[in-house]
């Protein structure tokens, strides 16, 4: 090869290396930056794939939980919310940056909902609404913070397992909020099966309001779908009366205080898709043994399926708090407060050939004795629930039953997990946390894998004990 065919080929080569750098440079120019990863785990709670397109800001958004007034509406401003309405308190949101309010990006923030939900936009009201919530519901609803700004509040359904993308707030504006309301479950009551399609309860329905036992028991006993209202406490009569629930109701506590005394509810019969939400359930104490009557806060039972308990107290009942037993099946309960009680929650009986399926997480075990939960041929996934003071003992498995616990906080709690018998499975994984907790913890068989079933978020067992105490038990959502 001659020189002027080296030098040639080198000219050539050296082309097509600068052609190359020119459209990766082009390509970079024009594509859209990457989202960054804002402060805080990018999955919490009914939130996944959260990212911040502000590089500049991102550090300070964060996933929250359980929105209350006091709380800190951005990240890198001691503003505070000062007044909220009953809709959007308790609910998951948020906290975004009040220097984002300078990004330009026509994507500012994207995440995605696990279950149907409704999305929440609080926009700065002294200037006009972004483009990008012009299809949005105008709820005429205004929040204020502490810097004496008020927003107004845009609201959007959105399905199961929906992707959502929020633009840029409007120029000169403050920047918004976002809060995210679950309406339905994560776990076995979300799993389409036996005839219904997850747990909805009374959507689609009318909207009552009970503030009576005699008004309780007639809409629950409704052949439509309702939603009941309840208002204020109710005191049922006689001692441990417990109504009956039939199929597609959401009973809703209205406030902080909707309580019902001395009884409680119960689905029984085949009754199917049920809600009870942020209700109180008290005070049919009888004895510490609970054998003076079967008096439980909440019953699922006789083939009942598809209920879902969220938010509520639960005490100091005769017998239990929560049975799910005889042959109830595809139950969810979550950010419930259990306390003052002795045996609190039975799943399964040794006489019923299903096995029922049921998923607890994010509630507070507050000093009850035993059962938390007693699990008998059934499949129970306990995660995300904060454990303290158990007496007795924690968590049983008996009769093949098959439990898996996952990221529970358990503090100052005896015999937290227990075999009743060579067929019971108890798998404890590595996240749990224990804290000066005494006596066993047995553990052995193998378990259901909840992820075939069902989509959820495992939240960090180290910030359960906070996360529960804002948000489990009733009074911590209004509305």
């Amino acid at each position: 090869m001659n020189g002027m065919s080296v030098k040639a080929g080198f000219q050539k080569s050296s082309s097509l290396l600068l052609l190359v750098l020119v459209l990766l440079l082009t390509a970079a120019v024009g594509a859209s930056p990457a989202p960054v990863q804002a402060a805080g785990p990018a999955s919490l709670g009914i939130i996944t794939n959260f990212a911040v397109q502000d590089s500049a800001n991102s550090a300070d958004w964060s996933l929250q939980y359980s929105l209350q007034t006091g709380d800190k509406q951005y990240g890198d401003q001691s503003i505070t919310w000062t007044a909220l309405k009953d809709p959007y308190y308790g609910w998951q949101w948020i906290q975004t940056a009040a220097d984002s309010k300078s990004y330009t990006g026509s994507t500012l923030v994207s995440f995605k909902v696990l279950v149907r939900a409704q999305i929440y936009v609080a926009a700065d009201k002294s200037k006009a609404v972004p483009s990008w919530l012009s299809d949005w519901y105008d709820t005429d609803d205004d929040i204020t913070n502490s810097a004496g700004k008020t927003f107004r509040v845009y609201k959007k359904d959105v399905g199961a397992n929906t992707s959502v993308s929020l633009g840029s707030p409007t120029a000169g504006g403050e920047m918004y909020s976002v809060m995210v309301k679950d309406l339905s479950p994560v776990g076995w009551a979300s799993v389409n099966a036996l005839g219904q399609n997850g747990t909805t309860g009374g959507l689609g329905g009318a909207t009552v309001t009970a503030t009576t036992q005699a008004e309780l028991e007639a809409y629950a006993a409704s052949a439509e779908p309702l939603v009941i209202r309840v208002q204020g406490t109710i005191q049922m009569s006689p001692w441990g009366a417990r109504i009956p629930v039939k199929s597609n109701k959401t009973i809703l506590g209205m406030g902080t205080n909707a309580t019902l005394q001395y009884g409680g509810l119960q689905v029984t019969n085949n009754e199917k898709n049920v809600i009870i939400r942020n209700l109180t359930i008290k005070d049919s104490f009888q004895s510490w043994d609970g054998k003076l009557g079967d008096w439980d806060a909440i019953t699922v039972q006789n083939g009942a399926h598809h209920v879902w308990v969220d938010r509520c107290t639960l005490t100091h009942m005769e017998d239990g708090l929560v049975d799910v037993v005889k042959g109830a099946d595809y139950v969810t309960v979550s950010n419930t407060e259990f306390s003052n009680h002795n045996k609190t929650f039975a799943v399964g009986n040794d006489e019923y050939d299903n096995r029922p399926k049921v998923t607890i997480h994010h509630n507070f075990f507050n000093g009850t004795n035993q059962r938390n939960p007693r699990v008998n041929n059934s499949d129970v996934h306990v995660f995300n629930n904060y454990f303290l003071n158990l007496g007795d003992y924690g968590t049983a498995s008996h009769n093949t039953a098959q439990v898996l616990l996952e990221a529970n906080y358990f503090k100052n709690s005896e015999d937290i997990t227990t075999l009743g018998d060579s067929t019971a499975n108890v798998v404890f994984t590595s996240d749990n946390i224990k804290e000066n907790c005494t006596g066993v913890n047995q553990t052995g068989g193998t378990t259901f894998n909840p992820a075939s079933s069902y989509s959820y978020v495992k939240d960090s067992a180290s910030s359960i004990p906070a996360y529960v105490l804002k948000s489990a038990g009733a009074g911590k959502i209004r509305k």
